[in-house]
């Protein structure tokens, strides 16, 4: 399983450089350092849609720190580019959305 660390910026959708494989089962990490220390607030929880066509894991679910967003994606079809959309709740109530593209191809 591969790991890829997404910074979150809060006015772009950037797409992973590194395409996934559809039998791959790969974690994309959201970075949201910069949201929070201009919050002065920590992630509390986070929950994540995707696109249909791509599946997010069962076996390894969604997970936060005070910082970050974690997602474990599955499945896939060669050649489709998937949006994967977080929903970041803070302690304080406050709630910001940040998207990534992952493109899936055949290794």
């Amino acid at each position: 399983m591969s790991t890829v660390t997404i910074n979150a910026a809060q006015n772009e959708v950037p797409e992973v450089p590194d395409f996934k494989d559809p039998a791959d089962i790969s974690s994309y990490v959201q970075d949201l350092s910069a949201t929070v220390t201009d919050l002065a607030d920590n992630i509390a929880s986070v929950a994540y849609a995707v696109d249909a066509g791509i599946t997010i894991s069962s076996t390894f679910p969604p997970t936060n720190t005070t910082t970050t967003g974690t997602v474990t994606l599955e499945g896939g079809t060669a050649g489709t580019t998937y949006e994967v959309h977080g929903t970041f709740t803070f302690a304080s109530g406050k709630v910001r959305k940040r998207s990534f593209k992952v493109r899936v191809e055949n290794r």
